[in-house]
């Protein structure tokens, strides 16, 4: 065959031209830059909705615990961290019997990475009771600290009182007693205890949600955003609705 009746080859053999590859190139950097926010904004949704979900179980547990002990929900501990405080108390209820505790070694919020610049201790909890307004320790003599007379009975509480909400200890110091005395975030409001360490930011509320929200759990199950700016506020009196 004459090879000069060979037909030339067409553009298409040659693949891409530059021009053609940056464009493409440029065509995708344009779709992730799109897509990258409303992604994040996914993920950002589904960890509050995963730890949402933590603290109703966590509610659960409560409830089921009240059910066992005469309405009493479980003491923060029997002394200032001393075992077995209510992480391990309620932990049964949560079908775990390995010694490991909810919020610690299992049903962590998502967001919460230990050994990081904001959560350094590794040895931190995801959930903080509301300390003292609800739980309490008994001192070892038998008697009540001033500033925490005993935990509550759970027929002794209003629907809308938070039981325990996102934090970086297993207590949120209640401002009642622990009076906010530093604006922690600069927004105008103190809402910050300094007495309390580094972990003193909100007194131990953890903000770490969209929207600087927490996850807050209430004597009635349920589980809802606060945004920090009302927390602060003691928004319908969440702290303290005792009866």
């Amino acid at each position: 065959m004459n090879s000069s009746n060979s037909p030339l080859p067409s553009r298409s053999d040659h693949g891409f031209t530059l021009v053609e590859l940056l464009v493409v190139i440029g065509i995708i950097a344009l779709l992730i830059s799109i897509l990258l926010p409303a992604l994040n904004k996914a993920r950002e949704s589904a960890n509050a909705v995963a730890c949402a979900s933590n603290l109703r179980q966590i509610g659960l547990a409560f409830h089921q615990y009240t059910q066992d002990n005469k309405g009493s929900l479980p003491s923060f501990g029997p002394d200032t961290n001393i075992n077995p405080l209510w992480p391990a108390l309620i932990n049964p209820y949560l079908n775990s019997t390995t010694g490991e505790e909810p919020g610690r070694d299992y049903m962590r919020c998502p967001v919460m990475t230990r050994g990081t610049a904001d959560y350094p201790d590794n040895t931190l909890n995801t959930y903080g009771v509301n300390y003292c307004q609800v739980f309490s320790y008994d001192l070892a003599d038998g008697t009540k600290p001033w500033y925490a007379p005993g935990t509550k009975k759970i027929t002794k509480l209003l629907p809308d009182t938070f039981l325990a909400a996102d934090a970086v200890h297993l207590l949120v110091y209640s401002p009642q007693v622990w009076t906010f005395n530093a604006d922690f975030d600069g927004n105008g409001t103190n809402d910050t205890n300094i007495s309390l360490g580094w972990e003193a930011k909100y007194n131990r509320l953890d903000p770490r949600h969209p929207g600087k929200t927490a996850n807050f759990l209430f004597t009635d199950g349920h589980v809802t955003p606060i945004v920090i700016t009302e927390w602060e506020k003691n928004a319908n009196n969440i702290w303290n609705s005792g009866k």
